[in-house]
């Protein structure tokens, strides 16, 4: 192996330990910068009558960069606005229209963010129910 050579081998192996240092130590823990996967910890209301508007308040962690509040399936519910979001992204709220011909029985509530979808797993927390409204 030349001069030439040496320096290569030399070099390759102070990249691969210094680099893999950097990668150890650095500032390569990218998941406390980022924010996390929205999580619902709790709606309020948690349930709705056809041809009744709201507003739908979403408890949880993660939210402060919440795109979107789907509802599956999402047959005669209408989200009619994007999330807004307090500061510490905690509580998320929208409005939402229960169409006269949505079908009864309950709908999972998920939160989108750009790190990805709340737990689509249903739980209290995230299950909204349609109930029949009562016309006296």
């Amino acid at each position: 192996m030349g001069y030439f050579g040496k320096c290569v081998f030399v070099a390759v192996i102070l990249l691969c330990f210094f680099g893999g240092a950097a990668t150890l130590y650095g500032k390569e823990n990218t998941t406390q910068e980022k924010a996390g996967v929205p999580e619902i910890e709790k709606m309020s209301p948690n349930w709705g009558t056809s041809g009744m508007g709201f507003e739908l308040t979403i408890h949880g962690k993660n939210l402060q960069h919440l795109q979107e509040i789907q509802f599956a399936p999402p047959i005669g519910i209408e989200v009619n606005n994007p999330p807004t979001v307090n500061p510490k992204g905690t509580v998320a709220t929208v409005n939402i229209t229960i169409m006269g011909y949505a079908p009864l029985g309950a709908r999972m509530v998920t939160a989108v963010g750009p790190s990805g979808s709340s737990s689509a797993e249903p739980s209290s927390a995230n299950i909204f129910k349609v109930a029949f409204a009562h016309i006296h």
